[in-house]
Order: C-alpha cells, then structure tokens, then sequence
C-alpha cells in the first residue's frame, strides 16, 4: 500500500479517532501505533543497503527480492498491546 492510498482510506474517518494495529487472523491482538519511521532514518539502513546490494549478485537461494526495501518506505511502528482483536477486521477491511 502507498502512502496516498492510506491517506485516502483514511480520509472518511473521524480524525480525532485513535489508530490501532491489528495482527494475527487466528489469534487477533490490538496494538497502539507507536510512531511512524522512514526506512532511511533507521540506525540499519547501511545494513539494508549492503544487504540489496549482495542481492543485486544473487543471493544463494537466487531470492534477491527478500532482501531489497525503498528507502522511502513508510514503517508503522508496533507500539504496546492494547487488547484482544476481533477476527472480522480482515473481513470488514477497505483495501486499495
């Protein structure tokens, strides 16, 4: 998912309204979101570099796809566990 595509999917909601991370179909667990990071901006984004650019070579499996990443993506970050979830979200979800 984009960036624009989560802020028009989020353009039909109340904006005081808080935002939750919901994981785990089986077993469904809510999280608050603790902050929104920039790949760029972390402390292993050399690491993350060197890692695409061994995947550029291949890697031995031939995957070079796992270890690519934008250094512009966007990263939801996991923040403290608010409550047990409800199976439907996965149902109930807009998508783009």
């Amino acid at each position: 998912m984009k960036v624009s595509e989560l802020i028009e999917l989020l353009g039909c909601f109340d904006a005081d309204a808080e935002v939750v991370i919901t994981t785990q179909p089986n077993y469904p667990m809510e999280h608050a979101v603790a902050g929104v990071a920039v790949r760029a901006n972390l402390r292993d984004a050399q690491d993350l570099d060197r890692r695409s650019q061994i995947a550029e070579g291949g890697t031995p499996d031939g995957d070079r796809e796992a270890f690519r990443a934008a250094p512009n993506d966007v990263i939801l970050v996991e923040g403290s566990w608010l409550r047990y979830g409800l199976p439907g979200a996965w149902d109930a979800a807009r998508r783009r």
